[in-house]
This record gives C-alpha cells, sequence and structure tokens, in this order.
C-alpha cells in the first residue's frame, strides 16, 4: 500500500513539474486547467523508453484486455456529509453552496469533485454547482429560494440568491422592479418546465422586440410554453359555398346508387 502511494505521489509531483515550472501564473482556475490538459496530452503523446509507443498508444493496447469495471462512469471525489444552515447552504473550506430551502436543518450528501459539487438527499441529487477555489464565496442557485420567497417576496430584493444571477438580477430591475410576486412566478415556472436562463434569455428578447417594455408573465409564459394563437375558424355562409355543399352531397349520393352492373339508378335530384 506504501508503494502504490508513494508512486502516484512521484505521479502527481511529475505532471506538477512539467506543467507549472515553466508556467505558474493564470488568469483563472478555467485557464490552468485548460493549460494542465494540454500539457497531459503532450506527455500522453511522447513516445515511452523501450517501447516506441506513446503512453496513449499503450493505454489502447491495454484497454483491449482489462476487465469492465461495473460502473458506466468512473468518477474521483471525496464523499462527505454536510448539514444545510439556515441559509440553505452547506458549507466547505470557507465557501457555502445552496441546496433547496426545504433541506434547512438536515444532513445532505456532498459528492466533492475537481471542479463540481453534486449534493443529494435521500439519494437523489438536489443540486450541481461548480466549484469555487475562492475565500468565503458564496455559490448560489436562485431556484433553491423560490418558496422562501413565494412566503417572502420582500425578500427577493436584498437577497444573495439574486444579487449573484447578473442576468436575473438586470430582467428583474428592468421589468418587474414593482412585480416581484409576478418575477417569482416566471422563475418557478422556468424550474418546473426545465426551462434554461438561455431560453428564457432569447423569450424575452423576442417579447420586447415585438411589445417593447410591455412585457408581462402571461406573455412569457405562453412564448416559452410555445404556445401560438390559433384563430378561430369562421363558415362562409355565402350562397355560393352553399351551392357546391349541395353538389358534393348530391355526387357523393349518386356515387352509391349504383346496380349490379355498375350502371347509375335514376335519382330526382337535381343540381
Amino acid at each position: 500500500m506504501q508503494n502504490e502511494k508513494g508512486h502516484v505521489e512521484r505521479s502527481v509531483e511529475y505532471v506538477r513539474r512539467k506543467a507549472f515550472a515553466p508556467k505558474d501564473s493564470f488568469a483563472s482556475a478555467i485557464e490552468a486547467q485548460e493549460w494542465l490538459d494540454s500539457i497531459l496530452k503532450k506527455l500522453n503523446a511522447t513516445k515511452q523508453q523501450g517501447t516506441g509507443k506513446s503512453a496513449g498508444e499503450l493505454l489502447t493496447e491495454e484497454k483491449k484486455v482489462l476487465v469492465k469495471h461495473p460502473s458506466s462512469v468512473m468518477i474521483c471525489s471525496e464523499q462527505i456529509q454536510l448539514r444545510a444552515d439556515k441559509y440553505a447552504t452547506v458549507s466547505y473550506q470557507g465557501n457555502r453552496y445552496s441546496v433547496p430551502d426545504n433541506l434547512v436543518g438536515l444532513f445532505v450528501d456532498v459528492s466533492v469533485r475537481s471542479r463540481q459539487m453534486h449534493i443529494y438527499s435521500q439519494n437523489k441529487r438536489v443540486a450541481i454547482h461548480h466549484r469555487s477555489y475562492k475565500s468565503h464565496d458564496w455559490v448560489i442557485d436562485i431556484e433553491h429560494y423560490l418558496d422562501t420567497f413565494k412566503k417572502k417576496p420582500g425578500a427577493l430584493v436584498g437577497s444573495q440568491a439574486l444579487a449573484g444571477n447578473h442576468y436575473l438580477r438586470n430582467l428583474y430591475f428592468n421589468l418587474f422592479q414593482n412585480e416581484s410576486r409576478e418575477f417569482i412566478e416566471l422563475l418557478s415556472y422556468c424550474r418546473d418546465h426545465m426551462v434554461s436562463e438561455e431560453k428564457l434569455e432569447e423569450s424575452v428578447k423576442r417579447l420586447l422586440s415585438t411589445c417593447g417594455n410591455h412585457a408581462t408573465l402571461e406573455k412569457l409564459r405562453a412564448l416559452l410554453g410555445n404556445k401560438s394563437f390559433v384563430a378561430p375558424t369562421v363558415e362562409t355562409k355565402d350562397n355560393i359555398t352553399l351551392k357546391a355543399k349541395e353538389q358534393l352531397s348530391w355526387i357523393t349520393e349518386l356515387m352509391h346508387q349504383t346496380n349490379d352492373n355498375g350502371q347509375y339508378k335514376q335519382s330526382n335530384n337535381r343540381i
């Protein structure tokens, strides 16, 4: 076990030196990850001593004789249990991640991964967040607080949940500033019907292009639900239409009035 641990540590140190000795300053964690991915790709394409093949090629050959793992996807993660506090968040390494507000005071299972936090309650996934490496950061999903906002709509304006989402914050102050309840209902509709923020943004733009600033909850819901207006059909009652219907009726009746030789029987109907 110690030998395996030492081998892993040496491998990690090797990759660390190859990746971050030449460059150790990045604008963001995403940029650092992209740099690491490019170095790993280059290392895996390098020919290995004594084989004349790259690590990637050797792995491809080895996969052919490996037994299939029972899990469809292998995930490297840390499994922990955390309690949701009064703010409906769980705390990990000084940062807070939101959970649905009905879980306040309860323990949840958290799968801590390098880039994401997956949160479960009673074996059901209730939240996915990007993992923050900042200090004292709040990673909040406004959907987790909609039931609370329905009861206390006045709490929406000053909430971290609204402040943390720039698009929704601007949408609220531009179109729904005096209609908090309608805004909360709109977000609830999007949550219940799995409407993405991208589709909401697109629908708002379409509505504003035709209605100006008169965007309402009902119009948005109709647009998001793809409910097109169908005008009721109006039957024309002019003489031409009536005569045409009489002709069609007579022809239909005539077609059914044939004898056994396929000849038409006489009919008293007239056009």
